[in-house]
């Protein structure tokens, strides 16, 4: 690794774990309605220079081969189930929750009590919300459709990239959760790069999410994952250590569902700021280290060199 790759900062911010035990409880049935049922529309606005969803093929344009985005029937789209897995790491970052997603290795570095949940007897907020193995979640996200169409943008070059820790160790040996700073992407590569397809700065895209018998206090907490009125942002999709994927969550408005029988009532933007005044479920503390640390920061832009 060059000398310059070293000193350049890195585009790495860290959540601490929470020192609170996961609050396990039993699954909630989805068959009984008690609680909220409905829809939000949300609209996807790209904040960052690009986003890329890679369809895991090649492709190529000129004399460049490049990752191309991922399409549905012959189109750019965003996948829901890549937006959901954003959204969970987050809300599992700003509540006490398990850890769901790490390697082996980085065991090591989390405590018993957040290594994530087997039971459906004893599952944390998140796997709760989110569904886990022989669960199934309460919530849903469509696939995100471009507002307008598309064409194909010109190859983007990115640095290399390298598969990344979830989970870290910080001065005392204890877990934190990894996630990547909201700074501009850099095109002045000179070697270790590749293509990719890339949306730019400023596409919208529209989607659906989708809720099952949640507690007003979950709403709360997936809406403060998605950074819906906040000024902090989250990413998705790919190349986010390369400072790609940066987005901002806009509700659009929805419907609540009592029962099949009676006609849907509105979800407003008003209502919306009203469920989410319910912070039952958000570590305040953690709440406030993430919202530090994701604000995006255009003084600052990805280094040239590999990391």
């Amino acid at each position: 690794m060059s000398r310059r790759s070293t000193l350049e900062e890195k585009p790495f911010v860290y959540v601490p774990v929470s020192r609170q035990e996961p609050d396990r409880k039993e699954f909630i049935s989805h068959e009984v309605q008690k609680n909220l049922t409905g829809k939000i529309d949300f609209d996807l606005e790209v904040v960052s220079d690009y986003l890329f969803v890679g369809s895991g093929g090649y492709d190529f344009r000129g004399n460049k081969v490049f990752y191309s985005f991922f399409q549905s029937k012959g189109k750019i789209t965003i996948p829901g189930t890549s937006i959901k897995g954003s959204i969970r790491a987050t809300a599992e970052a700003i509540s006490n929750s398990c850890i769901s997603q790490n390697k082996s290795g980085e065991n090591t570095f989390i405590t018993s009590t957040h290594k994530k949940c087997k039971s459906e007897n004893k599952l944390c907020p998140v796997c709760r919300i989110f569904g886990m193995t022989g669960y199934g979640g309460r919530i849903s996200f469509s696939d995100a459709h471009p507002l307008t169409n598309i064409s194909p943008s010109p190859p983007v070059k990115i640095g290399e990239l390298f598969q990344p820790r979830r989970i870290e160790r910080d001065e005392n040996g204890k877990g934190k959760r990894k996630f990547y700073s909201n700074w501009r992407s850099n095109q002045e590569l000179d070697r270790n790069y590749r293509f990719v397809e890339a949306v730019s700065k400023g596409t919208h895209f529209k989607f659906i999410f989708s809720f099952n018998n949640l507690l007003e206090e979950e709403l709360s907490l997936i809406l403060h994952a998605m950074g819906v009125d906040q000024d902090y942002r989250i990413k998705i999709g790919g190349a986010k250590p390369r400072c790609f994927g940066t987005v901002r969550f806009t509700a659009l408005g929805g419907s609540l569902y009592k029962n099949p029988i009676e006609n849907p009532t509105k979800i407003s933007e008003e209502s919306i700021k009203d469920f989410m005044k319910n912070k039952k479920l958000i570590n305040p503390e953690l709440l406030k280290s993430l919202s530090e640390q994701l604000r995006p920061k255009e003084d600052k832009t990805c280094p040239k060199g590999g990391y």
